[in-house]
């Protein structure tokens, strides 16, 4: 009885044993993400969060893998300096912690250059939706729109 139960046993995890090998992983540094959106969240004073808000958001930003700190303490940083901070821009910034680093590139140097008052001057409104256009939404080459 022993030996067919053990074969049994064998039968059925072999052929799935075999095939795990084929299997693929990307692996990503999450934690050093994690820690470094948690710190730089517990150095804003501006707008009081508990220890366990900040580290909710640090969790999700490090879903975004390598860079997705930098990534959302920049868009962050940025929106910050144009005077907006609130639980809206903050849903915003975690988004923009998953993008790819020249979406974010691009979102931050269009935003820039149309709310700038050295540039176009325009409203805060009006450089989110276009710097959105322009870098999330947009589907052609990101190099390209940076460029233009």
């Amino acid at each position: 009885m022993k030996t067919f139960f053990l074969s049994g046993v064998v039968t059925l995890i072999g052929p799935w044993a075999w095939a795990q090998e084929d299997v693929h992983f990307d692996f990503c540094d999450s934690t050093p993400e994690l820690i470094r959106t948690y710190e730089f969240l517990k150095e804003q004073k501006e707008v009081p969060t508990t220890e366990e808000q900040n580290l909710r958001v640090a969790e999700i930003v490090s879903e975004g893998c390598n860079g997705a700190a930098e990534r959302f303490i920049e868009v962050i940083l940025l929106l910050k300096k144009a005077g907006l901070s609130s639980a809206g821009s903050l849903r915003f910034c975690l988004e923009f912690s998953k993008l790819p680093k020249d979406v974010q590139k691009n979102f931050v140097e269009i935003f820039q250059d149309i709310y700038s008052p050295e540039m176009y001057n325009q409203d805060y409104k009006f450089a989110v939706e276009m710097a959105l256009k322009l870098s999330k939404e947009f589907k052609g080459s990101t190099r390209t729109v940076r460029k233009d």
